[in-house]
């Protein structure tokens, strides 16, 4: 569990909220020209909204996740359903977002990511977490957990490549620049 956790920690990092670089028309530009920058900003800054509305989303459920993982035997049951509370919620107003250029796929991607984390903590984590706080674990049972562990990483990262993706398509078509 604890690769899963620096790993999350990590692409925590990377996908942090975006900020963009605003810049203020010419003084020479007519009345109508600094209109259309301000339409622009508009959008700019409604994306800028909309990545940091999904980052947020993204960090709270990794903050979740990682307390859960982190939880002891006696808090463990609260700590799962804090996170499939959270989980739900954050699918719910994804699917709410308003419809800006190239969105779509970076929702889908979240999204997709925020399902895996719901559907394991309800089926297989929850199988696991007597073995998990089991003291004197086989080495069979280890090996078990550890395959466990490695799957659920492998999977995360490969849903994390997809939204890394999907935002920087986003960040690109709203010309908005992504930094950490």
């Amino acid at each position: 569990m604890k690769s899963k956790i620096y790993s999350s920690i990590v692409i925590l990092f990377l996908l942090t909220a975006a900020c963009s670089e605003e810049k203020m028309p010419p003084q020479n530009e007519s009345f109508d020209d600094r209109q259309e920058v301000y339409h622009m900003n508009t959008d700019k800054l409604a994306a800028v909204d909309v990545n940091n509305l999904i980052s947020g989303m993204q960090k709270k459920s990794l903050e979740l996740i990682d307390s859960l993982f982190n939880a002891d035997s006696a808090s463990v049951e609260n700590k799962m359903s804090e996170l499939l509370f959270e989980l739900e919620v954050c699918i719910n107003r994804l699917s709410e977002i308003d419809n800006l250029p190239e969105v779509e796929p970076f929702i889908l991607a979240v999204t997709n990511l925020l399902s895996f984390y719901k559907t394991e903590v309800e089926t297989n984590f929850k199988t696991f977490v007597p073995l998990i706080y089991k003291r004197g674990r086989s080495d069979d049972e280890q090996a078990l957990l550890d395959d466990y562990d490695s799957n659920f990483v492998k999977k995360e990262a490969e849903l994390f490549g997809h939204i890394i993706n999907a935002q920087e398509v986003f960040a690109t078509a709203n010309n908005i620049i992504l930094s950490n």
